[in-house]
């Protein structure tokens, strides 16, 4: 990062010292394994609460992220089905470890490609706040842990019984989506000792429709992206039980189960053949033109397998074993879980099974003079298996080929048949970690973090991830901060692996593993200066991340110079071939009563990036993003909330996304004598603002509800965005508290 830019921002931070006064408050980041108020805690964090949840309108804990400073909307290595991914501070998607209550879920995003699975595990009124902390924390955390962490941290029951009943009604005006959601939670204390709750949601969305898609009799889809919906269906169900018994005043034992099936529609290719419609392809286009035409009303009509379908069925499971003992000066915490995740694949007829068993172990003491010290060990075994429903599967392109004769492109590579081999795979590894952190308070001033945690993997050996942070009180409402973290990032199951081996031929690509792959890194530097009151808070962090080896794909050769195939289509192998720099500036403010019963809040988030190899930015990655809102309490029971929310401008590369077929126009990936074009595109995405509202009236004590639309300005992306926004949405809710 350049010096003058450091410089300036420590010197406008040390020039706000007289600008606020008055009181700072009280709470502590959970995620940190800190005692230190949020103040004085090391690092970078957002901490959304339960009643910020509602009045979000959010359906998933992606809906939060999207609007936090420092996160962004992304896609998975390529969108399907108008999936998106959030990613920390420009790193990818993958490198977010989510938790809850610190017990991590399952690793669908790395493992399933275009996945998004990983933000549903949750009864959404279960939660009573959402930490997320940016920055590599695999000082404590591990692998995963490179970008940042988001922490959901559940509800503890109070006294007496309680609950509540909330039901949610959610309309888009032309292209379909309706939604639908109920949720119900109990909770209370059984006996003195024993506690109980119990949280179940449902919610159903109907698929959307792409924007051009009513001009296309066989699909309702539009041409350009032929097997891909706006966005997929969902019907998700979600319930969680967890139980506490308290042993006597220091020591408590816990339960929780987490059980949850989600259902993926969407419009997706049928390998199986068992239905097909025809596809109109007037008016795709080639990469170089439109489609040649003999005429202006001639039309290929191609038999497509292509149909509603149960894209995806999610299964989730997440058990878990808490127990804790205090003492008087030492907390012990014993921890033992498992998460496993099936995924099954209606479109290419397989099944991800995903499972991870942790036993850990943690020490928190506070016994010695200006030391607070964390110190931890855990066991972990990780399993992965793709299952094939069948052995093979054939696809018969002859009507492909006849129908586009006349065009010249029968010998397109595209419309040859294939008959591609589907190779079980299964894999499971262990692994050991050891961590250690002191937060240390030099002198009233000046308090410092120090940690690190070694992972021994059992393929590539000891990790080690250091962190050194200082947080320096210039008043009792202003603080100085600056620190480094090492993160990393553990390759999956089967990048990992040489017997791995997959194809899609009708998209073109396939993949092998590879053994020799080593974790990806980042190096983080960060500073940055913050006041808090009770009435207002801002906050400055100028960042600066290193990111080596990220893991891709490369052509495969063999011995002697030959591209190898798998089920005859030209394969890459995953190799850690690029690095990547990072870096950027966050800023947010808050301001309670900026007029009388008026609340305000803003945040902004500066990137820059660049591939080292290209020397060029990262894909999806936009410079600018801007988030504010207003809270208006119109009077003690009825309140609104609008906000406004900016992303800047972004490239797309596509050679970055596609190896071997660079296509965003159709279906038709060859020039007229059958040649694939891959050419070097280059799309710069526009800017895009988005506005929502809501009003909500606490009808009683118990009874309230709330409208809102989303999407108010009706805004959508050009169609080089890897993703859609939904049209503008009406929703209705209402909540009944017992």
């Amino acid at each position: 990062m350049k010096k003058g830019y450091l410089v300036s921002l420590v010197t406008s931070c040390l020039l706000c010292t007289n600008m606020f006064a008055t009181t700072q408050l009280a709470d502590v980041v959970i995620t940190a394994k800190t005692k230190s108020e949020v103040i004085d805690t090391a690092g970078s964090f957002t901490i959304i609460s339960a009643k910020e949840i509602k009045e979000s309108n959010a359906s998933s804990i992606q809906n939060i992220l999207e609007e936090t400073v420092g996160l962004n909307v992304t896609a998975n290595s390529r969108s399907i089905n108008g999936r998106k991914n959030i990613t920390f501070r420009g790193m990818n998607p993958e490198h977010t470890a989510i938790l809850i209550n610190g017990r991590r879920v399952s690793n669908t995003d790395a493992q399933i490609g275009h996945s998004d699975f990983q933000y549903n595990w949750i009864p959404m009124d279960a939660i009573e706040k959402i930490e997320i902390v940016r920055g590599p924390m695999s000082s404590l955390y591990g692998s995963k842990a490179l970008g940042g962490v988001v922490n959901v941290i559940t509800k503890r029951p109070m006294n007496k019984f309680s609950g509540n009943i909330d039901i949610k009604y959610t309309h888009a005006v032309k292209q379909g989506g309706t939604g639908k959601d109920v949720s119900l939670n109990l909770s209370g204390k059984v006996t003195d000792k024993l506690s109980m709750s119990i949280y179940a949601e449902k919610k159903l969305l109907d698929v959307i429709d792409n924007k051009k898609g009513i001009n296309n009799p066989a699909t309702a889809d539009k041409y350009n992206d032929f097997n891909d919906s706006q966005a997929e269906g969902k019907d998700v169900t979600n319930i969680m039980l967890n139980l506490w018994y308290e042993i006597d005043d220091t020591q408590e034992i816990s339960a929780s189960i987490l059980r949850g099936k989600e259902i993926r529609d969407a419009i997706t290719m049928d390998l199986s053949e068992t239905r097909q419609k025809s596809i109109d392809l007037t008016g795709l286009k080639f990469q170089d033109g439109t489609l040649p035409l003999s005429n202006g009303k001639q039309k290929a009509n191609i038999l497509i397998n292509n149909y509603f379908n149960k894209a995806y069925e999610i299964d989730k499971e997440h058990y878990s074993l808490e127990y804790n003992k205090s003492f008087d000066s030492v907390d012990l915490s014993l921890k033992a879980y498992t998460t496993r995740s099936d995924v099954h694949s209606g479109v290419f007829e397989y099944t991800h099974k995903l499972r991870d068993d942790i036993i850990s172990a943690e020490l928190e003491i506070d016994s010695f003079d200006k030391h607070y010290i964390v110190a931890g060990m855990d066991y972990r075994k990780e399993y992965y298996s793709k299952t094939y429903d069948k052995s093979s599967y054939f696809l018969d392109f002859k009507e492909v080929r006849i129908a586009l004769t006349p065009l010249g492109l029968e010998n397109a590579p595209f419309a040859q048949d294939k008959n591609p081999e589907n190779t079980n795979f299964s894999a499971n590894i262990s692994q050991y970690s050891f961590y250690l952190q002191d937060e240390y308070t030099a002198n009233d001033k000046l308090l410092l973090t120090f940690g690190a945690r070694i992972d021994k993997h059992e393929k590539f050996g000891a990790v080690v991830s250091p962190k050194a942070y200082a947080v320096y009180r210039l008043s009792e409402n202003q603080r100085l901060k600056a620190g480094y973290g090492k993160g990393f990032n553990a390759p999956t199951l089967s990048q990992l692996s040489d017997k791995y081996k997959f194809a899609n031929p009708n998209a073109g690509h396939a993949f092998r593993g590879n053994s020799e792959l080593k974790p990806e890194t980042t190096n983080t530097y960060e500073v940055g200066y913050e006041f808090t009151t009770k009435t207002q808070s801002f906050k400055a962090t100028a960042f600066y991340n290193d990111v080596k080896n990220l893991i891709s794909t490369k052509p495969l050769y063999d011995n002697i110079g030959n591209r190898v195939q798998i089920s005859s289509t030209d394969a890459d192998i995953y190799s850690n071939i690029s690095s990547a720099v990072v870096q950027g500036l966050e800023l947010e403010y808050s301001k309670y009563d900026l007029l009388k019963d008026l609340d305000f809040s803003s945040s902004y988030t500066y990137l820059k990036t660049k591939n080292k190899e290209t020397n060029r930015v990262l894909n999806f990655r936009p410079e600018h993003k801007i988030n504010a809102s207003l809270k208006y309490k119109i009077t003690n029971t009825l309140k609104s909330l609008i906000s406004v929310a900016y992303t800047g401008k972004q490239m797309n590369h596509f050679e970055d996304q596609y190896s071997t077929i660079t296509n965003n126009d159709g279906i038709i990936y060859s020039d007229a004598s059958g040649k694939i074009l891959v050419n070097k595109k280059v799309s710069k995405l526009n800017g895009y603002a988005t506005m929502k509202f809501q009003i909500s009236n606490d009808f009683s004590k118990n009874l309230s509800a709330r409208f809102g639309i989303d999407n108010l300005t009706n805004t959508q992306l050009e169609d080089a965005y890897n993703f859609q926004l939904r049209e503008r949405t009406y929703y209705i809710g209402m909540n009944y508290k017992f």
